[in-house]
C-alpha cells in the first residue's frame, strides 16, 4: 500500500505531513511512501533523510494518481484533486466548515 505527501501551499501552511521520522514509521509498517519533489527541504529536511529510509520522490501528478493514501496538512489544489480517484483515502485537517462542497464532491467521487 502507498502513502503520498505533497508539499503544501507555503503561503498558507508551513508544515509537512510526513516527516523522516514519520516516514521510517510507516515504512515500518509495511507501507511504500512517495512525496513530491523538494518535499519539507524547507523546514530543514533534505531528501536524502528520506531516501535513506526508502521513501520515493515522484512528481505530484504521478504522486496522487498512485498513491491508495494520501495525508495532508490541508485539502488539496482544485487542479490537484481532479487527479484523485475513486477508492484513495485522503487524510487531512480538511476542514469541513470551509470546504464543505468541495468535500462533499470528493465524496461522490468515492474518495
Amino acid at each position: 500500500m502507498i502513502i503520498g505527501s505533497i508539499s503544501e501551499n507555503k503561503d498558507i501552511e508551513k508544515r509537512v505531513s510526513i516527516t523522516p521520522e514519520i516516514a521510517k514509521k510507516y515504512i515500518n509498517l509495511g507501507f511504500e511512501i512517495n512525496l513530491s519533489d523538494n518535499y519539507g527541504k524547507h523546514l530543514g529536511f533534505e531528501e536524502k533523510e528520506y531516501t535513506e529510509l526508502g521513501v520515493k520522490f515522484i512528481s505530484e501528478k504521478k504522486l496522487i494518481e498512485n498513491s491508495d493514501i494520501i495525508i495532508q496538512m490541508s485539502l488539496l489544489d482544485d487542479n490537484k484533486t481532479t487527479f484523485l480517484k475513486s477508492k484513495q483515502t485522503l487524510i487531512g485537517v480538511l476542514n469541513p466548515y470551509e470546504n464543505k462542497s468541495k468535500l462533499e464532491d470528493l465524496a461522490k467521487k468515492g474518495v
